[in-house]
């Protein structure tokens, strides 16, 4: 038998099948578009829109599973989106194979995401006075009128002026719009703390290279008293790090207090530009524990509950429920940037900076104005040499009978796998991951707004070789405290 013959043209034959099933291979769709008018049982396309960007990162979830030939763009179109619960992204989400995946609003900050619910069902009571019936109202701590916050509510001074004032009496909401027809305007309870949470499902499964793009953001809800943490050092009851604590300090925000209108936790290469961000509650974005190489650029932020931006790393010794055991893991906030951006009228629920690095090192903040702080322009903050043995290590492990000993060349304390020993020669330098920023070319003003012990520009137990060079200072006065 000649068996070079059939092979022949069995191998002929197949070609014809190749090229038909490559050519049957599913085309990755490198535009996605969501409208407020649009269905998610639509297709994606730009005739056939999406209606949600929960289903659009849905459909890429599903996409991109096997990776990505290029980059892709999910086109949010012009109008209102009503954030309830926060839209999660996670290490499924993100670009791979170095391409990035871009959430691009509509010219003019046309895309406005709001972090809360509409609220429609008005009764007139005066030519002024509305009040609306919301079931969960008491859990709730900010309202929003159109692109502005009302006045009023939970932590709000009421206004001299009525208009714009809110106030809460069990389930009913009384407000008084600052615009008429009510029906009109968008009014609208701030429901979720975080709108974006963009987390990996952990360290060594980190989210990457996602875009947020030309986005105004309005609001997001608060709290119903500040769960502490700042730098009083309030005792903490719960678990922490995987270890169950009872009104023991901790050192650091309390994990209650991480919220932002982007909350990035396991994320790398994630960038937020050209955006507004308006009226958060908390913070305008907060960076925990693991967060790298992230950008905000470009970027007008204003009117925070707290913070503008906040970085928060693992302090020291910490970070065993995230499988941190040697040093070099623990230094896990790093080489962020945060540039050209405006900061203006941060802090409206207590003493706030508009941006803080704790336990976060080889940052860059740079060209930005910083104005109208109730606390001050920046923070850098980590533990004092003197302390870090009694609050990284007494406070997870117990206070030894005998009382506090001297915090230095304790050799039966040692951190993580390294067997790291606090030393009077070494301060303890290596823990403290508040390190090598670089501050420069900033214009700063009415940083503080609020006396105490606060200054424009702050550091407290910083870690070295952190530079402020080139900035301008100027106009700031505390008007108390």
């Amino acid at each position: 038998m000649n068996h070079n013959a059939p092979f022949m043209i069995r191998s002929c034959g197949l070609l014809p099948l190749l090229t038909v099933l490559l050519f049957c291979q599913p085309l990755l769709a490198t535009d996605i578009y969501v409208s407020p008018a649009g269905n998610d049982g639509n297709s994606g396309t730009q005739q056939s829109p999406f209606a949600t960007i929960q289903h659009a990162r849905d459909v890429l979830r599903t996409q991109i599973a096997g990776g990505m030939p290029s980059d892709i763009t999910v086109h949010i179109g012009a109008g209102n989106y009503f954030i309830e619960e926060a839209v999660v992204f996670d290490d499924r989400d993100g670009g791979t194979n170095n391409h990035t995946i871009t959430y691009q609003g509509a010219p003019n900050l046309g895309t406005r995401i709001y972090g809360g619910r509409r609220i429609t069902s008005w009764t007139q009571v005066t030519a002024s006075q509305y009040t609306a019936y919301v079931a969960d109202l008491q859990s709730h701590y900010t309202l929003y009128e159109n692109d502005e916050a009302a006045n009023g509510g939970y932590y709000h001074e009421l206004a001299d002026v009525t208009v714009g004032n809110w106030s809460k009496d069990g389930s009913t909401l009384t407000y008084h719009p600052r615009n008429l027809p009510i029906t009109d305007q968008v009014v609208v309870l701030g429901t979720t703390k975080d709108v974006f949470v963009v987390m990996g499902r952990s360290a060594h499964q980190n989210v990457t290279n996602i875009v947020f793009d030309g986005l105004h953001m309005i609001g997001s809800d608060y709290t119903g008293s500040w769960p502490g943490g700042d730098s009083d050092f309030p005792g903490y009851t719960g678990m922490y790090d995987g270890v169950q604590l009872t009104n023991i300090p901790i050192g650091v925000i309390f994990p209650e207090a991480r919220h932002g209108q982007f909350y990035l936790r396991n994320a790398k290469g994630i960038t937020i530009r050209n955006s507004k961000l308006y009226g958060a509650g908390f913070m305008a974005a907060f960076f925990d524990r693991w967060a790298q190489s992230n950008v905000v650029e470009n970027c007008w932020i204003e009117n925070t509950g707290r913070d503008g931006l906040y970085f928060q790393g693992w302090e020291p010794g910490r970070g065993a429920s995230d499988g941190i055991t040697t040093l070099a893991a623990s230094y896990c906030n790093k080489f962020n940037v945060v540039t050209n951006n405006v900061i203006y009228d941060v802090g409206r629920f207590g003493g706030s900076m508009g941006v803080r690095f704790d336990f976060s090192g080889d940052n860059r903040l740079d060209h930005n104005v910083i104005k109208g702080v109730s606390g001050g322009a920046y923070h850098g903050h980590g533990w004092r040499p003197n302390m870090i043995n009694i609050l990284g290590y007494y406070v997870m492990h117990g206070m030894p009978a005998s009382g506090i000993p001297y915090p230095y060349n304790q050799a039966n304390i040692t951190f993580y796998d390294d067997k790291y020993v606090v030393t009077e020669a070494n301060q303890g330098a290596e823990l403290n991951h508040c390190r090598n920023n670089l501050i420069q070319y900033n214009d700063v003003s009415q940083a503080p707004r609020s006396g105490g012990d606060t200054g424009t520009i702050t550091q407290w137990g910083a870690g070295p070789n952190s530079v402020w060079a080139f900035n301008a200072v100027h106009d700031n006065v505390a008007l108390g405290g």
